[in-house]
């Protein structure tokens, strides 16, 4: 388990603040605010995640581009569209069905091969300004084929950049960084960003997932239906998935959220994230740009 130095620590949080300039970020996180380690939770929502955003975007956090592990350059975008900073001190994000079974306190539950799952959470202290995103690398080709810096690697295999290392998510108790180079199936599987306090069987709250590809296995789904104290989700089979990229290309939202239930979900507004359809809210484009706003999503 990777751990800071409480003294080191305070002063990558202090750095987090400010934008990032190393990586050659030749204005590619320029397009909608700071892409920095920086925003802030809870708005005038709490725990449900920034206030209200501007009309025709969303009232919480979006996971709005990813490039999979059939490319070395593979990374996950996330977006906050809201006007309120967020903190995602109690924020995770995990590509395995098992998620909420970080509540019970037992191991982290791995499935396909060893290493190449993971569930990490947010280090203290970062927050998301309103508008800004935050790019999230898994392998060292993350620089040499976008031109920037990443914030934040879920991998422990280092991710160089700027003649330094990109900062690693924390693994929290029972989670775990991935072990390996390429962590995002290139046949199809699902991400999740989902909130939790941090105490033994209190549920996780669903901020956002996309799953791609066809065929997925149960732990590529996220289907919380029938484990206790969760409400019933659409039935795995009946679930939308975004397309599946080729090499050199990613999944990029276009859409906010479309056919997403609003109500009598396990989202963090009672959302039920199982609802939306991704097949409509995602394109395939040949032009990733990791830490810009996607230029076909509405503008604050």
């Amino acid at each position: 388990m990777a751990r800071w130095p409480s003294v080191a620590l305070a002063l990558f949080l202090s750095v987090a603040t400010a934008p990032l300039t190393g990586c050659g970020s030749d204005g590619d996180s320029s397009s909608s605010g700071p892409t920095s380690n920086t925003g802030g939770a809870g708005g005038a929502g709490g725990a449900g995640g920034a206030g209200a955003g501007e009309p025709g975007l969303a009232d919480h956090l979006l996971i709005t581009e990813l490039m999979i592990s059939n490319d070395p350059a593979e990374f996950v975008e996330i977006w906050n569209p809201t006007n309120a900073e967020v903190d995602l001190s109690d924020y995770y994000l995990s590509d395995n069905g098992d998620y909420h079974r970080i509540t019970s306190g037992q191991p982290f539950v791995l499935a396909g091969s060893p290493g190449l799952d993971f569930l990490v959470q947010f280090p203290a202290g970062t927050k998301i300004a309103p508008g800004a995103t935050l790019t999230l690398a898994g392998h060292a080709g993350f620089e040499a084929q976008h031109k920037r810096c990443a914030d934040f690697a879920f991998t422990n295999i280092p991710v160089p950049c700027g003649g330094g290392t990109t900062p690693m998510m924390r693994e929290p108790q029972h989670g775990a960084l991935g072990t390996k180079a390429g962590l995002l199936t290139n046949d199809g599987e699902m991400l999740v960003l989902f909130q939790w306090s941090g105490v033994v069987g209190e549920l996780v709250k669903d901020v956002d997932y996309v799953a791609w590809g066809e065929d997925l296995g149960a732990s590529e789904v996220v289907n919380k239906t029938n484990v206790p104290g969760y409400l019933a989700e659409v039935d795995p089979n009946l679930q939308s998935h975004a397309a599946l990229p080729a090499p050199g290309q990613s999944l990029e939202r276009c859409v906010i959220e479309p056919g997403e239930t609003d109500k009598g979900g396990n989202g963090i507004l009672g959302h039920d994230e199982t609802s939306e359809q991704l097949a409509e809210a995602f394109r395939v484009t040949t032009s990733p740009t990791p830490g810009a706003t996607n230029p076909c999503l509405p503008t604050r």
